[in-house]
């Protein structure tokens, strides 16, 4: 399976460094909990609720659900956490944990 986060259609904002600061906010949802780097599923393919819609298509982070240790892996729902490195306009920058 691939991660949530190589199909996410917030990919690009994260590969520019654009991160959401609050629910609603344009941007990718890492800073906001999402756990999509973390998870493989298919999720942006097969959506939920008959294909109607999924976490991230309706503006929440990705919690994790499908992974085997789902709750207990994933932390607080809306904190970071993992450091990622983050291509910014063709820079590395990394996100340092808070």
């Amino acid at each position: 399976g691939k991660l949530i986060h190589e199909n996410c259609p917030n990919r690009a904002y994260f590969d520019e460094g654009k991160f959401a600061r609050k629910l609603g906010d344009e941007g990718c949802l890492y800073e906001l909990g999402c756990k999509g780097s973390i998870t493989y599923a298919d999720c942006p393919k097969r959506q939920w609720n008959g294909r109607t819609n999924w976490a991230i298509g309706s503006g929440a982070p990705c919690n994790g659900c499908t992974s085997p240790e789902y709750p207990d892996f994933v932390g607080d729902f809306y904190e970071r956490i993992i450091d990622l490195e983050v291509p910014a306009n063709e820079k590395k920058a990394k996100i340092q944990k808070k």
